[in-house]
């Protein structure tokens, strides 16, 4: 009888951690949680550190936008990198 109540007790603190830990994520908001740098993604599904270039090709290789659009955007981003 007692260790059948150690076993449910363990029970309860592995599934009020689990549920914990599913609640917050591994990137949520945890009180001292810190992410990592190379975590690039915001909450707005930007990214963080992307030059342009790497913007424009991100959006080309998605289908957000068409050939001509960027092959004319990376024309003006090469003629202008840092405007």
């Amino acid at each position: 009888m007692f260790f059948g109540g150690l076993f449910f007790l363990g029970l309860l603190l592995f599934g009020g951690m689990f549920a914990v830990r599913t609640a917050y994520g591994r990137h949520g908001c945890s009180v001292g949680h810190v992410v990592p740098h190379d975590y690039r993604h915001t909450n707005a599904g930007l990214m963080e550190d992307e030059t342009p270039l790497e913007t424009l090709r991100r959006r080309y290789a998605g289908g957000e936008i068409t050939r001509e659009q960027y092959l004319q955007m990376r024309r003006d981003l090469e003629y202008h990198p840092e405007s």
